[in-house]
């Protein structure tokens, strides 16, 4: 049975709506994440921001001590703890997401990558190629 907590990242970065966009721009590139989730007091996802958002916003005329909650994504996909690996690999995919926040009821648990998913299905298959020789 898939269990999506075994490929995604569950120590992601992630900040709050009131963090200012160079705060954000420092924790992205210090984290190597392609995303960052911004969440509420309990944690759940209110929005996110990529690389492109924040060029975009300092493109706009947004100062680095603006807040992120100003110029986040609220309209974003999310994958629920509970999707299975075809509607995983399906919105992957179709959606040409390269990485994804991952939620339990809304509350942020992770971040799946597209590469994490890929070297999940390939141990997959190697382990399938294994119990058949």
């Amino acid at each position: 049975m898939f269990d999506l907590t075994k490929i995604i990242s569950e120590d992601a970065a992630f900040l709050g709506p009131d963090a200012t966009i160079g705060e954000g721009v420092e924790l992205l590139l210090d984290s190597g994440q392609l995303i960052l989730p911004v969440v509420d007091d309990g944690r759940r996802v209110v929005g996110i921001m990529t690389e492109k958002m924040f060029l975009q916003s300092a493109g706009s005329g947004k100062m680095c001590s603006d807040p992120i909650g100003e110029c986040m994504n609220t309209n974003f996909v999310g994958f629920n703890i509970n999707m299975g690996l075809i509607a995983v690999m399906y919105r992957v995919i179709v959606e040409k997401l390269r990485e994804v926040p991952v939620t339990d009821g809304g509350v942020l648990v992770g971040i799946l990558n597209r590469g994490d998913l890929l070297e999940y299905l390939m141990d997959l298959k190697k382990c399938s190629a294994e119990m058949v020789t």
